[in-house]
């Protein structure tokens, strides 16, 4: 060993019960004039709090890499100062595909044609805490439609220090969305023609009725069309029969009969 040299140790041991503690040692050695080692001194202070505690951290570090980078959805976050501070793989990802380089953190995020958000950023710096909806084109050129979340990272003394950033793949819901508001916009359409088509025959039927007509041996609605093909209605009246000329409780009296009805 070099004389006066420090040298340091970590030292793990069990104790009587089994369980694992941890020290850390320091040495050093003594020299004479002549620069022999004479003496050894050590000094040591146990460490298994901080052994503990930085596994704990390491552990949940681990957890949540995993949780943010087994995801498709883009985090990222930045400061004040729009450097970013930490990205999952997917933003990363898709950084390297707008920008044809890989991000770090420190890196400034308002990249021209990419993500170029100052306005939304300065939003949640400014206390702010909302969702948008954006449209792009992913790494495999789909189109992609993406909910984006931003909220503002508050230290321990309550002032701002960044923005927490949270991105939401909606494309298939966009989609369905659209198919849906197609098919209630075809619907619309076609009981538009089909209120067309049965307007002339029920309109009819109605005129003969306030005539008074006591008689209708046959009446006969048909509004089935090669437009629409819904609609298609008959009422054959060989045995039964309408009247009303008559009216009981303001309702217009309906009487079957297998000769007709007279006034």
């Amino acid at each position: 060993a070099n004389p006066g040299t420090v040298i340091n140790v970590t030292h793990e041991k069990k104790d009587k019960e089994g369980n694992l503690f941890w020290s850390s040692w320091e040495f050093i050695t003594i020299t004479d004039l002549r620069d022999n080692i004479i003496e050894l001194q050590g000094v040591g202070r146990d460490i298994t709090e901080e052994i503990k505690n930085k596994e704990k951290i390491e552990a949940s570090e681990n957890n949540l890499n995993a949780l943010i980078n087994n995801t498709k959805d883009l985090i990222w976050s930045i400061d004040r100062n729009y450097r970013l501070i930490s990205a999952n793989k997917t933003f990363k990802n898709m950084s390297k595909f707008f920008t044809g380089k890989e991000i770090t953190s420190g890196d400034y995020m308002l990249i021209s044609g990419f993500m170029d958000w100052k306005s939304y950023y300065d939003r949640s710096l400014a206390g702010e805490s909302y969702t948008f909806i954006d449209s792009f084109t992913s790494p495999e050129r789909f189109s992609l439609h993406e909910e984006i979340s931003f909220n503002p990272m508050y230290s321990t003394d309550g002032n701002i220090i960044g923005v927490g950033c949270f991105a939401h793949d909606i494309s298939e819901r966009m989609e369905k969305e659209r198919q849906i508001l197609n098919h209630n916009n075809r619907l619309l359409e076609i009981t538009s023609l089909a209120s067309h088509e049965i307007r002339g025959p029920v309109a009819s039927m109605l005129g003969l009725l306030k005539a008074g007509v006591t008689t209708v041996s046959s009446v006969v609605i048909s509004a089935t069309t090669a437009s629409t093909g819904f609609f298609s209605a008959a009422v054959f009246g060989a045995t039964a029969f309408f009247t009303a000329a008559f009216l009981e409780g303001g309702k217009p009296r309906i009487v079957p009969s297998a000769e007709g009805v007279s006034v």
